[in-house]
């Protein structure tokens, strides 16, 4: 950066980066007083007033001696304690910096104007990693037939459909189920994707049971996980029987929606829902009492 120090404010030209203008105090000069830095910081290109600046005064050995930053005006005001050969800096995001300013402060008060030129930022490269939603950990029918490509065709943890073998001259979902394996000392049943509370399932007699009731014609799949940690996220939720989960095995119902008599399986379990949701009500207020 070029700097033109001159002794009147008439007939300069305009400077790219500083222009200092020094006025000539009244004052006689003074080793012994204090010397004043002011002025004000404007944009090169547009001439607007820069707020903001960080300014600073250096002695000639490199000693920060006084410091500020310009006001909305985009003035400024530094002070140094005593006369001699100083330097001044002056930055700001979005801006150059400025070359160091070296002054030789002999008077009172010295008027600096500084012209700072806008610089882009670059920033450093920033990368995007996008996670695309697996429908695999999803509690619907979609999802099942996510892990249905995933999970081996025989096993504890599998997705069958009713189209297939297992599903063959089967009358009721206990008859399906036998094929996936023993199942723990309880279960937890979900059925279109919602957890179903209607039956306490603690013991294998009592999962026998409930399984033999359910028709096997009125489901489209059904999907088995024999240990409670083998089962989807979306189909870990916990019962308030359940103490253990991790001794429960997990059977998710998907239903057929165009089986005639699927209404009537609708409201018999809501029917039955309803009835151990008023006995489990009657128990605890029996209990608080």
């Amino acid at each position: 950066m070029r700097i033109k120090v001159i002794g009147s404010r008439h007939g300069v030209p305009p400077l790219l980066f500083a222009a200092v203008v020094v006025l000539v105090g009244l004052v006689a000069p003074s080793l012994s007083q204090a010397q004043t830095v002011e002025g004000r910081v404007i944009d090169a290109e547009l001439g607007d007033p820069i707020e903001g600046v960080s300014l600073a005064l250096l002695n000639d050995a490199g000693v920060e001696v006084a410091a500020g930053e310009s006001d909305e005006e985009g003035r400024f005001y530094l002070v140094a304690r005593q006369a001699g050969l100083h330097t001044l800096t002056a930055e700001r995001l979005g801006y150059a910096p400025m070359d160091p300013l070296e002054m030789l402060l002999e008077r009172e008060i010295l008027e600096v104007e500084l012209q700072l030129a806008r610089s882009p930022i670059e920033l450093d490269p920033l990368t995007v990693v996008g996670r695309r939603h697996d429908p695999r950990l999803d509690a619907t029918f979609e999802g099942a037939l996510a892990r249905r490509e995933q999970l081996p065709s025989v096993g504890p943890n599998r997705v069958v459909l009713r189209t297939d073998p297992e599903f063959a001259a089967a009358g009721s979902v206990h008859q399906v189920a036998r094929w996936f394996g023993p199942y723990q000392g309880c279960m937890i049943v979900w059925q279109n994707g919602l957890m179903r509370h209607d039956a306490q399932l603690s013991s294998r007699a009592q999962i026998q049971e409930f399984l033999d009731e359910l028709p096997a014609g009125f489901w489209e799949g059904l999907e088995y996980y024999r240990r409670w940690n083998d089962a989807p996220l979306g189909l870990r939720d916990i019962p308030h029987w359940v103490d253990m989960p991790s001794g429960c095995s997990v059977l998710a119902l998907w239903p057929r929606m165009d089986h005639p008599d699927q209404p009537a399986l609708w409201k018999r379990a809501l029917g039955l829902g309803g009835i151990v949701a008023v006995f489990y009500l009657i128990r605890s207020l029996l209990m608080d009492g």
